[in-house]
């Protein structure tokens, strides 16, 4: 594996990812071995992020005045809530680029399944929908000849002593029904 370039790049290259080009412009030519991938870079090998880690949790104050997380964990999610916040514009970018590959690989077929898919998700959204009132009519019939039945179960001594197995399979033959 060749050394990641991303570590001789300069702050424009890293930011707009241009130190990416010679992978991708290789990528599009000819099918990527694992040898054309890049090892990770330094400052990203497991072993150098949990020694930062280590030093900067022994460095941040615990509690912050008239806060009740602590720093690092309000820290923690202020950072998995921003790192979502990408997804607003990357997946409608990422769609096109899906319709885009999918049209370059297999061209109307591409759009035959994705409409299709897109048919079956509207038809599932509509039947679930409609489903939604049976589902919970029938959960409370359930869950009340379950409660029944556990009530007879744990009172199984009773029903024996008095007698009573024909009546409660009668209860519960009605309640099935």
């Amino acid at each position: 594996m060749q050394k990641s370039p991303v570590e001789d790049a300069n702050f424009l290259s890293k930011y707009f990812f241009w130190w990416t080009s010679p992978l991708l412009r290789k990528g599009f030519k000819k099918k990527l071995e694992l040898t054309d991938v890049y090892k990770a870079p330094s400052f990203d090998l497991a072993d150098n992020l949990s020694e930062r880690l280590e030093r900067l949790s022994r460095g941040v104050p615990r509690q912050v005045v008239g806060a009740s997380p602590p720093l690092s964990e309000r820290y923690y999610v202020e950072q998995p809530s921003l790192g979502l916040a990408h997804f607003v514009w990357i997946t409608p970018l990422q769609c096109i680029l899906c319709v885009g590959l999918l049209w370059e690989l297999i061209e109307v077929n591409g759009f035959c399944a994705l409409a299709t898919l897109t048919l079956l998700g509207i038809i599932q959204a509509w039947l679930s929908q409609k489903m939604g009132p049976h589902r919970a009519e029938r959960g409370g019939l359930i869950s009340r000849r379950l409660a029944l039945t556990t009530e007879i179960v744990e009172n199984i001594h009773s029903v024996k002593a008095y007698g009573w197995e024909e009546v409660m399979e009668t209860i519960i033959k009605n309640i099935r029904q």
